[in-house]
């Protein structure tokens, strides 16, 4: 008899395939079971490991006993008939058979668990299809990820993989994302699913754990209904951190799969990311220092995103998160640093024309720094198509038309941002500055108290009640505003301008001019309305003058004198006014408060 023979009869061959499908089947419960008791990777492949030594053993195990209707004898001892033979072949060939249809069964729930189809009518034979989500079922909060590394020292690294998420969920048009501050506040938060999902307007939400083992990762993500808790979807990804780009794309396909929102390559990010570890790394830890939106941060997190830049000059990523520090700096540290903001954008459009961040950050600058209006438009127009559910760039969308008295879009463009972020006290404050713009004192006032409400402590908003007082007549109100502003941040620049400002509107002339030396240097432009509402036009000229000169940002984001003719008519300070940019932007605004032109846009 020849050995395959031999083998064939002794059922070596059925023992082979029961093992290896009963191992695969072994291998598929341990790593749900590992996931959820959060054991450490490599106790899969432990149990991978033990399960192929085994294997040789069990053959040899099959080659020497085998087993009859009195249960296991050796080989040699048993008096093989036909009947022994198909018993021991029938019972193997059954239990192949249930081991495969326990497979099957797990391949079918994972397959219509992960993807919920909607549900169809099947009444009369021409039944419609089931209806489309609601707009509000299109909508998802990302929950910080939980970290689950051994030293529980990569906080910066969960969060970076739930933003990176998060960030490529908001180029989709149809799919509203809260954005980040709202979502991180409920970090470690014992709370319900449904209140979550109520404060932050979502039908949806997405929650995760990440755990970082030297050069590999596993991400364990689950879609969850948050009106009853229902597990729309879940998965466990492993890979090398070198993947890490490609994993987070794979998750929010699978993110807008099961809400049934249209995904394509246009509205997916085209940027790879890094394959750079460390790049990939100090990435992470930069934007970490980007969102605590400190001086202090500022700087280190520039310091950072350029490390990475030079790591993998190819991150586009990198290049504008190191543009939006740059961008974000005159607001910080008193620096305008326009050109390298710019630079930095340029580059990273140049690997990437598709990063709206960088299209964000170069409509901030041409608007601030370069005074290149259509520029502004264009880049800001460009950064909310790639990008149109992102609460941040929305929010700067609205700074931009609002510096534009574009009413319509300022407000929307603020108001959405609003609404994308709603426990983010700086969207309320911004939507309060728009008000402002346009005269609606008491909307102001609610937006400021939005904002106190969220953050009692945060500055924009005693800012935004002072002007909102003063815009409504009531001085002695703004001044208690700003006394408290100042109370809280002794020495901030917002504090002091507003404090100098309101002494001048009052007519105490000693305590405004005190503080004018210091607006000089930095914003001369504020010395200027404070020399106007002194009366003292020549000095107001001089530092009009100053401020075109140093391109002072104050000077095109006032809500107060927008216009030359809500200045004082002299020559000096008119003459001062009379720069071709500034009449360029004059012109602009008239035409959106629906005013006819004076015909000095080009004028010098």
């Amino acid at each position: 008899m020849s050995l395959i023979a031999e083998l064939k009869r002794r059922n070596v061959f059925r023992v082979g395939i029961f093992y290896a499908v009963l191992s695969w089947l072994i291998l598929q419960v341990a790593d749900v079971i590992f996931g959820v008791t959060q054991l450490p990777e490599w106790s899969l492949t432990l149990v991978a490991i033990i399960l192929g030594l085994g294997f040789i053993p069990a053959l040899i195990f099959a080659w020497i006993y085998e087993l009859t209707p009195e249960g296991i004898k050796l080989e040699k001892d048993i008096d093989r008939t036909q009947s022994v033979t198909h018993h021991t072949a029938r019972k193997l060939d059954i239990a192949v058979i249930v081991l495969l249809i326990g497979i099957g069964a797990m391949v079918v729930v994972d397959r219509f668990s992960a993807t919920p189809e909607p549900a169809v009518a099947t009444t009369g034979p021409e039944a419609e299809p089931a209806a489309e989500p609601a707009p509000r079922e299109r909508s998802i909060a990302v929950l910080p990820f939980a970290d689950m590394s051994e030293a529980g020292d990569q906080g910066y690294f969960a969060d970076g993989v739930s933003e990176e998420i998060l960030n490529a969920l908001t180029r989709l048009p149809d799919l509203k994302v809260a954005g980040r501050t709202s979502s991180f506040k409920f970090r470690n938060v014992e709370e319900d699913l449904r209140k979550i999902g109520e404060e932050l307007g979502v039908a949806n939400i997405l929650e995760g754990s990440v755990r970082k083992t030297g050069n590999r990762v596993r991400i364990t993500v689950q879609l969850i209904d948050s009106a009853d808790g229902f597990h729309l979807w879940s998965e466990t990804f492993e890979r090398s951190l070198s993947d890490i780009f490609a994993v987070q794309d794979e998750i929010s396909r699978a993110v807008a799969d099961a809400l049934a929102v249209q995904m394509s390559d246009e509205t997916m990010p085209s940027s790879s990311g890094t394959t750079n570890i460390t790049a990939h790394d100090t990435y992470l830890r930069a934007r970490e220092l980007l969102h605590a939106r400190t001086g202090r941060s500022i700087t280190q997190a520039a310091t950072l995103f350029e490390a990475a830049t030079l790591l993998d000059p190819e991150f586009d990523q990198a290049w504008s998160g190191l543009a939006r520090t740059r961008q974000l700096n005159w607001n910080y540290l008193g620096e305008a640093l326009g050109e390298e903001a710019a630079e930095a954008a340029n580059r990273a459009l140049e690997i990437n024309p598709q990063n709206a961040e960088a299209h964000s950050v170069l409509a901030l600058v041409n608007q601030l720094f370069f005074w290149d209006w259509d520029a502004a438009i264009r880049e800001t127009d460009k950064a909310v198509a790639l990008a149109p559910n992102n609460a941040e760039i929305a929010n700067f969308a609205g700074d931009i038309y609002r510096w534009f008295f574009d009413e319509t879009r300022a407000l929307e463009w603020e108001q959405l941002a609003a609404d994308l972020d709603p426990l983010h006290a700086v969207n309320r404050t911004d939507l309060g500055y728009t008000y402002l713009n346009f005269g609606q004192c008491a909307e102001a006032s609610e937006q400021a108290r939005a904002a106190l409400e969220i953050d009692p402590g945060f500055l924009m908003g005693f800012d935004v009640s002072a002007w909102a007082a003063a815009c409504a007549g009531e001085l002695q109100e703004a001044q208690q505003w700003a006394d408290r502003l100042r109370e809280v941040a002794p020495g901030n620049p917002f504090g002091e301008r507003l404090d100098a400002q309101l002494a001048a509107r009052m007519g105490d002339e000693e305590k405004a001019l005190a503080r004018i030396d210091s607006f000089l240097e930095r914003e001369p432009f504020v010395a200027a309305v404070i020399y106007v509402e002194l009366g003292q036009n020549d000095a107001a000229s001089q530092a009009l003058g100053k401020a075109y000169r140093l391109r002072d940002p104050t000077l095109i984001t006032d809500f107060e004198f927008q216009l030359p003719e809500n200045w004082p008519d002299d020559p000096g300070i008119q003459a001062a006014l009379d720069k071709p940019e500034l009449n360029a932007l004059y012109e602009i605004r008239r035409r959106n408060l629906g005013m006819a032109p004076t015909g000095k846009s080009g004028s010098e």
